[in-house]
Parts: C-alpha cells; sequence; structure tokens
C-alpha cells in the first residue's frame, strides 16, 4: 500500500488479510476503499456482498447486490441473492417483485432440471407471500404454480400451513391427510392434522388430548407398521389412565425389543416423570 496507495488489488488484498484476522469492520473499509478506485470490479463486489451477510449488514449487503445485478443482469445468482436481500430485510413486495422478473426472463427448458428449478423458484417466491401474511394470496399462487412444481411434498405443506392460517380447516385436513399418507413418520404432519381436525370439530381443550389419541389410533390402525402413532399418545396420557399407559407402552417397545433396536432408550427418555 506504501508503493501504491491507488492500487485496488492491494486495498483488497488488505481487506482479506483483516477479514482472515476477524477484523470484519476494517475488512470493510479496505473493501470500500477498493471500489472507490475501481468500482466495478465483481469480485470486490463478491467478497464485500459475504463480508456483509456474515456481518448482518443488510442495508449494504442490498445496495452491492442492486450493484451486482446492474453490472451482471445475465447472472442468476445475482438475481436470487437481490431478492433474498429484500427478504432478509422483510422487503417482501420487492422480494416477489424481484422473482417475477427474473422468471420473466427464463426460457423454459423441457429437461428435468430446468422444470424443478421453475418449481423451486415459484416455491420460493410463495415463502415471500407466506411470510408477509398474505396468505389468501399465497394460495391462489400455489393454484397457478400447481403443473410446474416438482416437489409435491413441498407444495401440500406449504398449502396446508396456508389453509390453517385461513382457518379453512376442513381442506387443511384433507391435505394434511395426503401428507400423511406420504409419511406417516412426520410428527409437523402429524401436529397439522390434529390441529385441523380439533379446530374442524371444535373440540373443547379438555378433550383435546383423548380426540388426538382417536386419530392416532385411526392412522395406526390403517398404517400398522408405522411407529410415530403408536408414540404420540404416549406424552399425552397423564397418571389417571395409567393402565391404558402401561399397555401402550408394552406394545411400543416390543416392537424394539423383538428387533433388537439399539439405544431406544433414548425414544422413552421424554416419559420418564422422576
Amino acid at each position: 500500500l506504501k508503493n501504491d496507495l491507488k492500487s485496488h488489488v492491494c486495498w483488497h488484498v488488505y481487506g482479506l488479510l483483516y477479514r482472515s484476522d476477524r477484523l470484519y469492520v476494517d475488512a470493510s473499509r479496505a473493501y470500500l476503499q477498493a471500489l472507490r478506485i475501481d468500482p466495478e470490479n465483481v469480485q470486490i463486489l463478491r467478497d464485500l456482498a459475504l463480508l456483509q451477510i456474515q456481518t448482518r449488514h443488510f442495508e449494504g449487503f442490498i445496495s452491492t447486490r442492486r450493484t451486482l445485478l446492474t453490472l451482471k443482469p445475465g447472472q442468476k445468482n445475482n438475481w436470487i441473492a437481490f431478492a433474498l436481500a429484500n427478504h432478509v430485510l422483510k422487503n417482501y413486495a420487492e422480494a416477489a417483485k424481484i422473482v417475477d422478473t427474473y422468471s420473466a426472463t427464463i426460457v423454459p427448458g423441457d429437461d428435468s432440471a430446468s422444470i424443478y428449478e421453475r418449481g423451486e423458484l415459484q416455491l420460493y417466491k410463495n415463502s415471500i407471500l407466506e411470510e408477509n401474511g398474505d396468505h389468501d394470496a399465497a394460495l391462489k399462487h400455489l393454484e397457478r404454480i400447481k403443473d410446474i412444481v416438482v416437489d409435491r411434498s413441498a407444495f401440500l405443506e406449504a398449502r396446508a400451513r396456508n389453509l390453517l392460517a385461513l382457518e379453512r380447516n376442513k381442506e387443511a385436513q384433507e391435505v394434511t391427510l395426503e401428507l400423511l399418507e406420504r409419511n406417516m413418520e412426520n410428527s409437523v404432519y402429524h401436529e397439522q392434522y390434529h390441529q385441523a381436525v380439533l379446530l374442524n370439530e371444535n373440540v373443547a381443550d379438555e378433550h383435546k388430548p383423548r380426540r388426538i389419541i382417536e386419530l392416532c389410533d385411526e392412522l395406526s390402525r390403517s398404517n400398522p407398521k408405522m411407529l410415530l402413532p403408536k408414540r404420540m399418545p404416549l406424552d399425552l396420557l397423564d397418571q389417571a389412565y395409567k393402565e391404558e399407559f402401561v399397555r401402550r407402552l408394552d406394545s411400543y417397545v416390543r416392537w424394539f425389543l423383538e428387533r433388537g433396536v439399539p439405544a431406544f432408550s433414548v425414544d422413552l427418555k421424554s416419559l420418564y416423570r422422576e
């Protein structure tokens, strides 16, 4: 630097050295000085953006990502990163608009990778709408993109969350049941299914544990090999149902013992009261 204070390379390397020493403020200053000398240097801008997101300097991250997008609008990563920057700062409308703008520039491909990528991009936009609290718009958007989304489970999960948020419990019950048919061992699916049924049937608080146990039993009868519907009732039975608890626990534990499953006791730790 003493030999050439106007060299952007020197300032850039100086910033890299500061960053390696975890002196992030000094590193950021060095990067900015390098950019004053060479404001369109893409590599320095990328390093600065990485440092800004690492140090949670989100306003600066948006500015840097906007510059990168202006310089290299043909690169997919710049569009996604700029949308993400706005998303992190809760500029939801702007983030969704950026995704739409980029989507309009994509030439649809017939290969599986292109089709999958298009669907994932739209699911990301849907998550922005959902996080913004606009659940009705999120549901309408899901209806529009249902034919291009490859990840059916993620599609149904988003639909279930938005239906529950809008208290459309009957529809949410149907969607969560479809998810359970795909994966009976997912505890989140069970919780959403229980929530939808309880709200749809308007079950009183004191009767909710028993109704959840009944729902687990129904699922267990239709899928006898699945373990989670047998495990969940054990967390809901208190001292008043000691005999039923022992009977269910005996049935559940025998499955593991007969197969010699090691360390299944870890699964039972939460059941100990003392």
